[in-house]
């Protein structure tokens, strides 16, 4: 038996509903777990077993930083890898009633390039990171994967509120370089940034 690597990279816990969301990248798959007893109530995604039908709709290929917003929604950010060149993008949806069923694509916004001054890369796939966070007004901070830096806010209604490209200085080149990103997080209240200013660990 060969063994496959399936690429566990995020987890979300709901701690009010004792539901812990852990996310496979390399089989498109997010499986839905009730703690602490273990047991698997729902998985969503591809299943990649003969005989059975695909059931990720394409709502998500390659995903990461899957969370549950403030309204009960899945979102995370589909780095798309299933479709060639295609752009990233972020999903939101709706769990099936009794997790029973298939999700439900609620909100969706397609990453792009704008503000970003070399594109040659686009062609060699969004793979590696990227991830999303709701902030209090429930818009949605994301940071797009590799190979770009780019960060930037996006309203519900799917207005860019703030955008910028990350960079650093290259001493060899003598110039600014793209800083090529994971993830990227945001401090959302000025108590939080007092806190990290002073040395405290940020709740």
């Amino acid at each position: 038996m060969n063994a496959f690597d399936v690429h566990a990279n995020a987890f979300f816990f709901d701690e009010q509903k004792k539901v812990i969301y852990l996310s496979f990248r390399d089989i498109s798959r997010v499986i839905k777990i009730s703690y602490p007893d273990g047991k698997v109530l729902a998985t969503y995604g591809e299943r990649f077993k003969s005989g059975y039908a695909e059931t990720g709709k394409g709502l998500f290929c390659g995903q990461h930083s899957i969370r549950l917003s403030d309204r009960g929604l899945m979102y995370l950010y589909n780095n798309n890898v299933c479709n060639d060149s295609a752009l990233p993008n972020l999903v939101m949806m709706k769990e099936p009633a009794q997790d029973k069923g298939e999700l439900k694509k609620i909100w969706e916004y397609e990453c792009n390039l704008d503000g970003i001054k070399e594109h040659k890369q686009l062609t060699a796939g969004f793979t590696s990171g990227g991830n999303v966070v709701e902030m209090p007004d429930h818009s949605i901070f994301a940071s797009m994967s590799s190979p770009y830096g780019k960060v930037f806010i996006v309203s519900q209604d799917r207005n860019v509120l703030w955008s910028a490209a990350s960079e650093q200085w290259s001493r060899y080149t003598r110039k600014w370089e793209m800083l090529q990103l994971y993830r990227a997080s945001i401090i959302t209240n000025r108590s939080n940034l007092e806190q990290l200013i002073r040395g405290e660990d940020v709740k």
